[in-house]
């Protein structure tokens, strides 16, 4: 039987502060997450910190080797602790996951992953077949809004499809040297050889490979984006995830945010605007949730989806999210605006009148005083 048959029997990762007032008391959302991740779980590119998991998890390690490896790559990584050895060595971009058979897992993570791939919506269904039914795939992302990647734009729907429909299997150097650029046209965060690299009239062949090597983020996006990203593509057929939890940025993971999709049975668009009700409801569920996400995963469903998908989504964003809104107080406005604002009006024509009074007074004493003497 799979790991999650008792999939309901939690507390989702977006619940946890509910009744604490202050968000640097809140759990790991990992740790929360990881508590209902057990039986057969494969976590690719673990990195230094590898995502916790429930006690009776058998967990494998995929990850990618690179040429010179680790330290060579990467030199300012020098000295940092390694991550678990890994168990396969796996090129997304090229293998999938390959030596996986079809419905063998009960849980796939990949933390800081996706947004390195060049095609991401092969990855997401290729994590898709190895999971059995109801099988978890936790994602963990970068908020392009906290990290290097806020000066640059979000990656839309129509981008990924089209790298999806081409058959992408590598980066492509349009995007190396857009990542660079954006790299290097910010105050330095970099070892000074190191940032060098980014340097977009450096970039030669030799340097563009080492990008590849070192993997950018292809990618970027705020979870409001992303989700827009799934809705899509649930409408759009090419999956079959459900909604199961989610955390966004806060203490004590600040740069990054959470979602946890569940196998479905179930795709188009209807499933797409449940995924839409369902994160909806999570975020306005989340403690202390900025309202405004909800405006802008609006406006993101209109910028990914076609028109009949986009208003069945937002359609269910709104049925969602106006119970909540509806109960809003409005902001306290000052008493009587527009007596105010005639009262000031006023004022200001007084004062206006008495200097010109007052200017015309010295004018005439003036040209009074400078006149001739009338002969008698």
């Amino acid at each position: 039987m799979g790991a999650n048959s008792n999939h309901h029997d939690w507390e989702p990762a977006w619940h946890f502060g509910r009744q604490i007032g202050l968000s640097a008391m809140r759990e790991d959302p990992r740790s929360v997450i990881g508590r209902t991740l057990s039986g057969d779980v494969l976590e690719i590119g673990p990195g230094h910190e590898p995502f916790p998991t429930a006690p009776d998890a058998r967990v494998r390690y995929a990850d990618r080797s690179v040429k010179g490896g680790r330290d060579k790559n990467w030199p300012e990584l020098v000295g940092s602790p390694h991550g678990p050895e890994a168990d396969l060595n796996i090129n997304l971009d090229v293998d999938g996951l390959a030596p996986i058979p079809d419905c063998s897992l009960d849980a796939v993570i990949a933390c800081h992953v996706i947004e390195h791939l060049a095609n991401p919506i092969a990855a997401l269904r290729e994590f898709e077949r190895v999971l059995r039914c109801q099988g978890r795939l936790v994602l963990v992302v970068p908020d392009r809004n906290v990290t290097f990647d806020s000066v640059r734009q979000p990656t839309p729907l129509a981008h990924v499809l089209a790298k999806f429909h081409q058959g992408v299997t590598q980066v492509e150097d349009e995007d190396i040297r857009e990542f660079c650029s954006a790299i290097y046209y910010q105050p330095p965060f970099l070892p000074t050889a190191v940032r060098e690299w980014f340097n977009p009239q450096r970039l030669n062949a030799e340097l563009l490979e080492l990008h590849r090597r070192r993997s950018i983020h292809v990618h970027c996006w705020s979870p409001e984006e992303f989700a827009s990203l799934i809705a899509g593509l649930l409408a759009d057929s090419l999956l079959s995830w459900k909604f199961a939890d989610l955390y966004l940025p806060g203490d004590p993971r600040p740069i990054e945010f959470g979602l946890v999709l569940e196998r479905g049975t179930s795709t188009g668009r209807a499933a797409s605007s449940q995924f839409v009700r369902d994160w909806t409801s999570a975020v306005l569920g989340t403690p202390d949730h900025d309202p405004r996400r909800i405006a802008k995963f609006d406006c993101a469903l209109h910028r990914d989806l076609t028109l009949n998908d986009g208003l069945d989504a937002t359609a269910a964003l709104a049925d969602t999210a106006m119970p909540t809104f509806s109960k809003m107080d409005a902001p306290k406005l000052a008493p009587d605006p527009p007596r105010e604002m005639a009262e000031r009006a006023l004022a200001t024509l007084s004062s206006f009148r008495a200097k010109a009074i007052s200017s015309l007074r010295r004018l005439t004493s003036a040209t009074r005083r400078a006149s001739p003497k009338t002969r008698g």
